[in-house]
This record gives C-alpha cells, sequence and structure tokens, in this order.
C-alpha cells in the first residue's frame, strides 16, 4: 500500500522511505478475492508534517474495507522528507 500526502504545494515533493508498506490482516475466505491494495489508505497532510520536529512517522490507515480484522502494517514507521522544486 503506497503511502501518501495531501495539501502539498505545487513546489514541494513530499517522499517516504519506505514509499509502501505491506498490509496484513484477517478476513473470511468468501470475501478474501474481493480485497485489494486499493482498498487501504496510509495517508499524512503535508501541514502536519511540516510542523513535526523529527522525520519519523508512525503509520495509520485511515481508511480499510469494514470486514477486514486485525490490521498490522510492516513497516510500522517511515521517514519522510520535503523536495522543492
Amino acid at each position: 500500500v503506497p503511502i501518501t500526502c495531501i495539501n502539498v504545494p505545487d513546489d514541494i515533493n513530499v517522499k517516504f522511505f519506505p514509499s509502501s508498506v505491506k498490509v496484513s490482516f484477517l478476513i473470511g475466505s468468501s470475501k478474501h478475492n474481493s480485497v485489494t491494495a486499493d482498498d487501504f489508505k496510509i495517508q499524512f497532510d503535508y501541514n502536519e508534517l511540516k510542523k513535526m520536529h523529527q522525520s519519523l512517522v508512525t503509520l495509520r490507515i485511515i481508511s480499510s474495507p469494514d470486514h477486514v480484522q486485525s490490521l498490522a502494517m510492516n513497516p510500522s514507521e517511515a521517514e519522510f522528507i520535503f523536495e522543492k522544486e
């Protein structure tokens, strides 16, 4: 699942390391084929990141299917940098 950022100014690029994470979860076997990586969202707001005093963030899933349980990510943290274009 890719890590994304919203509200980023046009002249700034936010890069995450790693840029994506592996998400594992429990789900009933009848719905196994209906879940894809696109069903999950890991997202940060640029305005919150620029206020931080460190470059390491704890990842959190902000959107996932209702029928999945026991979500886990690997890794659970990522570093970020800002690049000015």
